[in-house]
């Protein structure tokens, strides 16, 4: 069985929809339809609803609506209902909500009015809403893309390409040692050169 749902449109009076309705299941029950019948009910939630908001609504057609609610509480709501069971929601409607369906000659004009004002539909999922969805996932591109740039703020030690490119001190002493001239030639031969100086120095 596919969920249903009635639209109702918004700028219609409620409660001349409603007595509209009950007008039809007792003068025109042969042209009574589900669609009219879901109609009924979802309408009728509205106006209990608003009879606890507004009074002097309530006061006016509290009483009628009760009544309805009775009545409606009473049917086996199926997606079929059978020919016996709309005769006698007819009947409890004539019997117990004269007052509150309009007159049979105005009925007429009140099918005018409300002709296409609702209608029975197919339902679906509402979903997730957009608040509750988890944020889009971006791929990066380039600098423009902040996702992993770190917070200074809040992390001040280097990343591990930092500490992979600096050359710190054993580096530069390593470097330092290794650049030492290997070959003394020149200072041996200084001191060679000083060392024949004091010899012919004493010679003489």
């Amino acid at each position: 069985m596919v969920p249903m749902m009635i639209r109702i449109n918004p700028k219609i009076k409620r409660v001349f929809l409603q007595r509209y309705l009950v007008s039809k299941f007792c003068y025109r029950l042969e042209e009574s339809t589900l669609g009219d019948l879901c109609c009924l009910f979802e309408n009728q939630l509205w106006l209990e609803k608003k009879c606890l908001l507004d009074h002097q609504f309530a006061t006016k057609f509290g009483k009628s609506l009760e009544d309805l609610s009775v009545i409606m509480k009473q049917i086996n709501f199926q997606e079929r209902l059978t020919n016996r069971a709309f005769r006698r929601f007819s009947l409890r409607l004539k019997e117990n909500l004269e007052q509150f369906a309009l007159p049979e000659r105005n009925y007429k004009d009140a099918k005018r009015l409300c002709g296409g004002q609702f209608s029975l539909i197919g339902s679906s999922s509402p979903g997730v809403p957009k608040k509750r969805l988890p944020p889009k996932t971006y791929i990066g591109k380039g600098y423009r893309d902040k996702g992993t740039v770190k917070d200074m703020a809040k992390d001040g030690s280097p990343s591990w390409q930092e500490v992979a490119m600096h050359r710190g001190p054993l580096y530069h002493n390593g470097r330092l040692q290794s650049e030492e001239p290997k070959d003394n030639s020149g200072t041996k031969s200084v001191r060679e050169a000083l060392a024949n100086l004091n010899l012919l120095q004493n010679k003489a």
